[in-house]
């Protein structure tokens, strides 16, 4: 007798916006459904002998026989032992690369209920009651990695990483092409303010260095919260930790690698590292061919990364969390901890392969959204049915986008990330891509418990059913309908039908088909129609036998509102169809938070919080989290039959607003996540708790600024917590050096104009009107630039904080930032001549356009080119125009006839950039790029000068190149003023 262990599914872990739709993929390829029922499936794994291995996050492993197989059997069920609870889980699983030849090994890693040095096990028993809270204090758990043997014993290789907080917990396991076992995980930290393990019963609860557990810490030399995953450059003697990081260990005893970069270091997880700086690397893959390792990182709430280890010889650091994305993450940057101010003066960050910002399309003009973004799965394309196109291309997926996008290989073998395509828009909640034995691409969906399929047509035939009716009482007699299946080459269809769902298709072999249903209960039929070829298409379709159950919550209420700490009860009850009232173990509740994009409320993902299972009634204390966010309660009823209902109410949570000042207004402070201008105000939850910050130093109009302490707020611990209602200000105080008087004062020079450089265009104002006086534009705070992508690599060794590494520790190779096309000319306008018009500018003073004057430059012939202007139009049109060469204005950039659309907003300042490399036309806005479009050859010959006119509006700091900049220096010139 078959033993199949399920999760009743009602709603999943990290659950993506929508409910079920309809995937769109390329045409030519299909999606069915292969596996459902699996409770919340994380990882798929084909074995050589064509069984199929699927990992459930709850801890249970179910095993098909084959891929025609619908009915799985349990391989090992260790519920016990996994701390089910949020984002935690059982997530990684791999199969031993020698499986079917004397080594038929499981490897598992996932979140262990118990808590570093504690013997209680199981510590929490997949809940986290308040207190301890699991956004306040934690509940605190540890990991593990293991071997399963083939009748399911445990060995333990590793039993390590101190996790605080719910989510980014530990990540993937996979086999690399030298044998080795490679292991990720993520910080452990908190998700809602900047984590330096300041928090928790005891405070610093993982006992992070340079103090002990219950000590609390200092944010300058502390190396816990968010910091562990710099754990691999804490100083001789501090213990290393293994968050954040990827590891490369032995299967058989999970030590390190005999020839890690580290191995000669006394520590034991130094030695195991092989790449960190990560907060969440939940997905990584190899690419074929080569030892390379490509993690996708999931950001706070700016960037997702895609990251490249390509020389394992090094150990290399990714940044996190003094860096995400390229820029300084402000939130820790201002906490001027010891760990990130020495990275940002050293260097030895390395620059993501690719990153995306959350509130960026990954496709420009795609339909996937944008705002929250988790990226969730990568996978090299090795080749089998698909078109050859896609043959070593990356595959890529992000759960709360609920996308897949394909990346086509380049020249040099590598993604190239220009070429990069939608491949699978309404994805259904995605968290781990692979590939079949069948050249298909299969994807896990967390959300409703399936494995779906992706394939490509390849001339198979369609495969389609109706049923009359699909639901009713017992007996309940069904007509089946198949001849509405196709094939795309006319041929002859034979079918086959599984009416009884016990997975053989035996019951019919004609067109159309009856059964009579005589039980209660919901049965899956199956249809498959094969051609004279012998290819197949199946389809399923579900009966309904039965009426479901009425579900009811008394309590709470839709009307219910709530804030972080409140006690919320929760009362409910079912009826089956003959109107008898269910018992209490035939209903389950489940808990989730909804937490959405603040740019569009209607995008939003879903953490599951917990289940409570066999009560009709209880508890929960409401949550913390960053806003937007609302709870969901559901309760499900199971009758005998099995026919289920569920009913979901929605709670929306009472908020808050907080606004930051800075004295003097206008520098730089955090908020959470965020760091901005100053004053500006955030809405929160109603007592969340929020991590505030002001960088230090800090230049404001050429005035540097040091931060001499708060006035409201935060406390010594670096965060706040918000009102129960209304608003509150938090100010942050700095001091200006006071000027040193001279005795006798030097009469004010007149400024010096900028030089020229050789060859550079001279400006021509074409209409000369009398110059008019101007305001002072309102001075910008100024930073040191970010390096650009990518910054120079350098060894991991160097500075006194980090601990010397003897050999075989190789110093990476340094990588050159891209060569710089040819500055032509660059104007600020900020002289004050006396014909053109000045106004008030992004830096300084700009260019006042009316419509009717026009600035001028006669540069040479450009075959390939970057304009560059910050713009403020009241009134859309052209803003740089040569010819039929290039245009330039507010819906976007023209080369020859090429366009690549782009809309400007209108009456506020936008940073705007059209780029030609002889192959692409680009268009950058803020920054980011807006559209692009692939044309060929240089531009039209044009003996027309570049004209700035058309728009009524401003322009400031206009930069012309020689060349195509990179998209990493064009988000430098933006953050950077024309002098």
């Amino acid at each position: 007798m078959r033993r199949l262990i399920v999760m009743l599914v009602v709603l999943g872990t990290l659950v993506s916006a929508g409910s079920a739709r309809a995937v769109v993929l390329p045409s030519g390829f299909t999606q069915t459904t292969q596996w459902s029922g699996l409770g919340n499936p994380t990882v798929i794994r084909f074995a050589p002998d064509g069984r199929v291995f699927i990992a459930g996050k709850s801890g249970v492993i179910n095993v098909f026989d084959s891929l025609d197989d619908t009915t799985p059997t349990a391989f090992v069920d260790l519920r016990s032992k996994v701390h089910d609870y949020w984002d935690r889980g059982l997530l990684g699983m791999a199969l031993d690369p020698n499986f079917t030849t004397g080594r038929p090994y499981v490897y598992v890693l996932y979140a262990y209920d118990k808590a570093p040095n504690s013997a209680t096990q199981p510590r929490w028993g997949d809940t986290c009651p308040t207190p301890p809270g699991p956004t306040g204090d934690g509940c605190v758990i540890s990991g593990r990695l293991s071997r399963l043997a083939a009748n399911g014993t445990e060995t333990v290789l590793i039993e390590d990483w101190c996790q605080q907080y719910p989510s980014h917990s530990l990540g993937s396991l996979d086999f690399g092409p030298d044998g080795q076992l490679y292991v990720s995980s993520g910080d452990g930290a908190s998700f809602n303010w900047a984590d330096y393990g300041q928090d928790g019963n005891p405070v610093n609860p993982c006992g992070d260095p340079p103090g002990t557990a219950g000590a609390t810490p200092s944010a300058s030399s502390s190396q816990g919260g968010a910091l562990r995953s710099q754990a691999f450059r804490r100083p001789a003697g501090q213990a290393v930790a293994l968050n954040g990081s990827i590891l490369r260990v032995n299967p058989d005893t999970g030590a390190a690698s005999s020839d890690n970069p580290a191995i000669g270091n006394a520590d034991v997880n130094r030695r195991r590292i092989v790449a960190y700086g990560m907060r969440n690397p939940f997905r990584f893959t190899f690419r074929p061919g080569t030892g390379e390792i490509w993690s996708g990182d999931v950001g706070w709430n700016t960037y997702e990364e895609i990251n490249r280890t390509q020389n394992l010889a090094q150990v290399r650091n990714y940044g996190w969390p003094c860096y995400e994305g390229t820029p300084k993450l402000g939130a820790y940057d201002s906490l001027n901890t010891t760990s990130c101010e020495s990275l940002y003066t050293e260097g030895g960050a390395t620059a993501p392969y690719f990153a995306y910002h959350h509130n960026e399309k990954v496709v420009p003009g795609e339909t996937c959204t944008t705002g929250s973004s988790s990226i969730s799965g990568l996978h090299f394309y090795t080749g089998g049915s698909f078109p050859a196109a896609y043959t070593d291309a990356l595959f890529f997926s992000d759960y709360s986008r609920a996308c897949i996008w394909v990346v086509y290989k380049g020249a040099d073998g590598l993604p190239d990330m220009s070429t990069r395509e939608t491949f699978a828009a309404k994805a259904d909640g995605p968290v781990w891509l692979t590939q079949g034995p069948d050249g298909a691409l299969y994807y896990a969906d967390l959300l409703g418990g399936k494995v779906h399929r992706i394939a490509a047509d390849n001339n198979a035939p369609t495969a389609r059913i109706t049923a009359t009716p699909s639901e009713g009482v017992a007996p309940l007699s069904v007509t089946f309908d198949g001849t509405k299946s196709t094939d795309p080459e006319s041929r002859p269809l034979t079918y086959a039908w599984d009416l009884d769902g016990d997975g053989a298709y035996d019951d019919a072999a004609t067109a159309r088909a009856s059964y009579t249903y005589r039980s209660p209960g919901s049965v899956t039929a199956r249809l498959r129609v094969t051609d004279t070829a012998g290819l197949s298409g199946t389809a399923t379709q579900t009966i309904t036998i039965g009426a479901p159950p009425t579900v009811t919550i008394s309590a709470p209420t839709a009307t219910t509102t709530w804030a972080v700490g409140d006690t919320i009860t929760f009362i409910g009850s079912a009826r089956n169809s003959a109107g008898a009232t269910l018992a209490a173990s035939r209903l389950t509740w489940s808990l989730s938070l909804r937490h959405c994009s603040r740019t569009d409320a209607t995008v939003c993902h879903t953490h599951a919080i917990q289940d409570y299972a066999g009560v009709g009634s209880g508890s929960f204390v409401a949550p913390d989290h960053e806003y937007p966010s609302h709870l969901e309660l559901s309760l499900t009823a199971v009758d005998a039959a099995g026919l289920t209902t569920t009913r979901t109410v929605r709670l929306d949570p009472r908020t808050a607003d907080l606004t930051v000042r800075t004295e003097p207004a206008g520098l730089l402070a955090s908020l959470g996540s965020e760091t901005l201008v100053t004053p500006f105000t955030r809405t929160v939850l109603a007592k969340s708790q929020n991590s505030v910050g002001a960088r230090s130093p800090q230049s404001l109009g050429g005035v540097p600024y040091t931060f001499s302490g708060w006035t409201g707020g935060p406390s010594s611990a670096g965060w706040v917590v918000a009102p129960a209602s209304g608003g509150v200000t938090y100010t942050a105080r700095f001091t200006a050096p006071t000027p040193t008087p001279t005795a006798t004062p030097t009469p004010t020079a007149t400024r010096t104009p900028t030089p020229t450089p050789t060859g550079t265009p001279t400006p021509t104002p074409t209409a000369t009107p009398t110059a008019t006086p101007t305001d002072t534009a309102t001075p910008v705070p100024t930073e040191t630039p970010e390096p650009p992508a990518p910054p120079v690599v350098l060894p991991d060794d160097v500075g006194p904080p980090l601990t010397p590494l003897p050999p075989p520790f190789e110093p990476p190779v340094v990588l050159p930032a891209p060569a710089r096309a040819t500055l032509l000319g660059a104007w600020a306008f900020d002289d004050r001549p006396a014909g053109a018009k000045r106004a008030p500018g992004r830096h300084g003073r700009a260019l006042r356009l009316d419509g009717r004057n026009r600035f001028v430059v006669r540069p040479p012939r450009l075959d390939t080119f970057t304009l560059e202007a910050w713009v403020y139009a009241t009134r859309p049109g052209t803003i740089a125009q040569r010819g039929s060469a290039l245009r330039l204005s507010t819906s976007g950039g023209r080369v020859g006839t090429t366009s690549a659309p782009a809309s400007l907003p209108r009456n506020r300042w936008t940073h705007v950039a059209l780029t030609y490399d002889g192959t692409t036309v680009r268009v950058y806005r803020d920054g980011k790029l807006a559209s692009s479009k692939r044309r060929a050859g240089a531009p039209p010959r044009s003996a027309s000068e570049l004209r700035f006119s058309g728009i009524i509006g401003r322009l400031d700091d206009i930069r012309l190149y020689a060349g195509a900049l990179t998209p990493a220096q064009v988000a430098t010139d933006r953050k950077t003023a024309v002098r």
